[in-house]
């Protein structure tokens, strides 16, 4: 590459001290070996990119990692009875690693779904589905009625927390 770096830069001085020595031919010559240096040049360049992207792909020490993990979609269904105290079944997506629970109760009160007194208790239960998916359902007290009148099989006073398959 340097000795054609210095054909071209002869090559120029030729031309620009002695214009009128230059036959046709030459010309052409000189025309087709400036052609050539540039393909050369953008192949080199060409060359260097792809090779600083495989450096930067490949670690340069042997590192054990864990294979990628696909965030798998968890499908929950939340059933809590309303104030009116009717039974609601409330279906709603979660993408571990983009969403959180607070944040997906946040949108759940925001909605009208779920009321402000229950977003911690909604919140925690959502995490621990998520952190033990085996465990497909959780049923727990909301703490907004006194102890004798729940009841955790009608729902009174509890809420349900489903994993959908």
């Amino acid at each position: 590459m340097k000795r054609l770096k210095m054909d071209r830069e002869q090559l120029t001085t030729q031309q620009q001290q002695n214009p009128a020595e230059f036959t046709e031919e030459q010309y052409k010559s000189s025309v087709a070996l400036l052609e050539n240096i540039q393909r050369l040049e953008r192949e080199k360049h060409e060359l260097e990119f792809q090779a600083s992207r495989l450096r930067g792909s490949v670690p340069r020490f042997p590192v054990a990692t864990a294979p990628p993990q696909t965030a798998a979609l968890l499908k929950f269904c939340l059933r809590i009875r309303t104030e009116q105290n009717q039974l609601k079944d409330i279906k709603f997506d979660f993408i571990p690693g983009k969403d959180s629970a607070d944040a997906l109760s946040n949108d759940l009160i925001a909605a009208g779904l779920l009321e402000m007194k229950n977003i911690v208790v909604v919140a925690a239960n959502i995490t621990k589905l998520v952190e033990n998916p085996s465990q497909k359902k959780l049923i727990f007290p909301l703490g907004n009625m006194p102890p004798s009148q729940l009841e955790e099989k009608k729902l009174i006073g509890y809420a349900q927390l489903n994993l959908i398959e």
